[in-house]
């Protein structure tokens, strides 16, 4: 038996009926106001703080390699001020000189954005440069976040390169990853991503891989992989069951709760989307040995957006005490879809 708990973006949880889930859409977060229909996938990639900042970043880079006409480019700048310092002052404008033209062009269009509020400040900052960018954006973004990737690949490569030195990670778990590290770490060109991309990507499964404890209890982690091209399959297979499709709302994160079984030693999942990706994580908090004892929850697999639309995604997890695992299906970055998740659990029981 599952329990599933919502959690929108005013930090509300609640209980749900699975059975309700099923033909019933919760509401998160409100869709951004008066998107232009090019810039609505944008929204997705990054919640808004976020996906404003990236796209400053991106700004600075390319601002004077592309043709940006000078009233864009004063306005651009007006979002900026308004977002980083508020509605104008005098006060918050002591730079702008009797003979800088520029600035007294920006002040003017500053002092016209009035009361617009910190994010309507983001907002509009960023469908202004998705049309100045000739609607190639998105594709910046993307590039923004795959650099930013590659990154921490290579500081997770560091990271293992420092445990492996320092003793840190148990020898038993070296073999059991069944690959030689000290090889891989060689190889690699120190963590250069376009020769060593996937040595990186392996270190980075093998530190998932080293056991944590409290008091004694070991928790290891867990296995995630894929099925290709199956989800449809997938979807009429267990599409008529009554806990097995959720709706997660925009700006949403559903946690289904799934205690251990005593007749069993790991518990398996997969799951698809309709549509579109979702975030997708694992915890497990294990039963405390005295009931003055506080939980622990353990974080086994990090909330990572997962495309799941062709493919299931399928997972395991061996347990060597009772507990309870949380699923967490996040939907919190998208401020315009809801998504339509097919899941199932199950357990692995020895054999007699």
């Amino acid at each position: 038996m599952s329990v599933i708990v919502r959690k929108n973006s005013s930090n509300d949880e609640r209980s749900v009926n699975p059975a309700a889930t099923a033909n019933n859409q919760t509401s998160g977060l409100n869709g951004v106001a008066s998107d232009d229909a090019d810039t609505k996938e944008i929204w997705d990639l990054l919640p808004l703080p976020d996906l404003y900042s990236t796209v400053v970043e991106i700004y600075r880079k390319v601002k004077d390699q592309i043709k940006m006409d000078y009233h864009n480019r004063v306005l651009l700048l007006a979002y900026y001020k308004q977002e980083k310092y508020g509605s104008y002052g005098p006060e918050k404008d002591t730079n702008t000189g009797y003979f800088d033209l520029v600035g007294s062009d920006r002040r003017k269009k500053w002092k016209g954005l009035g009361n617009l509020s910190k994010e309507d400040a983001q907002r509009e900052f960023i469908k202004l440069f998705e049309i100045v960018s000739g609607g190639k954006l998105k594709e910046w973004i993307n590039q923004k976040l795959e650099e930013k990737r590659m990154q921490e690949q290579i500081r997770i490569f560091q990271m293992v390169q420092k445990k492996i030195d320092n003793g840190e990670i148990p020898i038993h778990l070296l073999q059991a990853a069944g690959a030689n590290l000290r090889s891989i770490l060689s190889s690699t060109n120190n963590g250069d991503v376009a020769d060593g991309g996937a040595n990186i990507q392996s270190v980075s499964e093998l530190l998932k891989r080293v056991e944590t404890s409290n008091g004694g209890t070991a928790v290891l982690a867990a296995s995630l992989w894929c099925k290709p091209n199956a989800a449809r399959e997938f979807i009429e297979q267990i599409k008529d069951g009554k806990e097995t499709r959720l709706v997660v709302g925009r700006g949403e994160t559903v946690t289904v709760r799934v205690g251990t079984s005593d007749d069993a030693f790991a518990i398996f999942w997969e799951f698809v989307t309709e549509n579109y990706d979702i975030g997708f994580g694992l915890s497990f908090i294990p039963e405390p040995s005295d009931p003055d004892e506080v939980s622990t929850e353990y974080e086994l697999l990090p909330v990572t957006r997962r495309d799941c639309s062709v493919d299931i995604v399928m997972g395991n997890h061996q347990y060597h005490t009772k507990g309870t695992y949380l699923l967490k299906f996040d939907n919190s970055y998208s401020l315009l879809r809801s998504k339509v998740v097919y899941y199932k659990v199950y357990y692995h029981k020895p054999t007699l």
